[in-house]
């Protein structure tokens, strides 16, 4: 469970609750009226199955609320653009470069 619930006033209680939690309230007398009502959260849909009704003796009340994520699309943000290829490739011409430098000062200089 963990539901944490604050009496707010006469009858009325606020419960915080996490994803895959839930609560109940036993003992209630029949007769007894409830409202389930959820804050709006940023990026967000609720959907609140029967969130009014009455207690009845005889069946128990059952009041579903759904969440579903819609902010951000869904979509991750690309990282990495081409890969490292260019980069291996960028640095082994580099290598080849410098190698030939070398190769051809230390030629010129054997020469004399």
């Amino acid at each position: 469970m963990g539901s944490v619930y604050y009496w707010t006033g006469p009858g009325i209680a606020t419960f915080d609750m996490k994803a895959r939690e839930s609560m109940s309230a036993t003992n209630l007398p029949a007769g007894t009226k409830y409202k389930v009502e959820e804050a709006p959260a940023d990026m967000y849909d609720s959907r609140i199955d029967e969130p009014e009704g009455e207690i009845d003796a005889d069946e128990p009340a059952v009041v579903e609320a759904v969440n579903t994520f819609v902010g951000g699309g869904g979509i991750l943000p690309t990282t990495g653009g081409e890969g490292v290829l260019p980069t291996i490739l960028l640095g082994m011409d580099m290598l080849g470069v410098g190698a030939s430098i070398l190769y051809f000062r230390r030629r010129r200089y054997m020469e004399r």
